[in-house]
């Protein structure tokens, strides 16, 4: 991996545990920039703190405020509906990401885990 993957996943994960992670504390309500259009489903990982709270290889990411998603076999739908609702601490991205990108970063993350 090169150094330039490598800062970039370690900026992404700082800002995502910034952000919170849907957690209780200070600051765990404000909701991060909105991702530009056109990303991909990795960029959208990265870019709206996904790779800060979680734990997913192929993306670099090394979160471990929320579960893993390595191995998981996560389906598209899964993650669509959970990215959409929020679940446990992980809070809705409804309002933050277009249908599309839900989906795109939904596909992602379900290749991305093996499902």
């Amino acid at each position: 991996m090169s150094r330039a993957t490598i800062a970039a996943a370690l900026t992404c994960a700082a800002l995502g545990l910034l952000a919170g992670c849907g957690g209780d504390g200070p600051g765990s309500d404000q909701a991060m920039a909105p991702p530009k259009p056109g990303l991909s489903g990795e960029q959208l990982f990265q870019q709206t703190g996904c790779a800060g709270c979680h734990r997913l290889s192929q993306a670099g990411a090394v979160g471990h405020v929320g579960p893993s998603l390595d191995g998981k076999k996560l389906s598209v739908d899964t993650v669509a509906r959970t990215v959409q609702a929020g679940r446990g601490r992980m809070p809705s991205y409804d309002d933050q990401l277009t249908d599309a990108e839900i989906r795109r970063v939904a596909e992602y993350v379900s290749r991305a885990s093996g499902g």
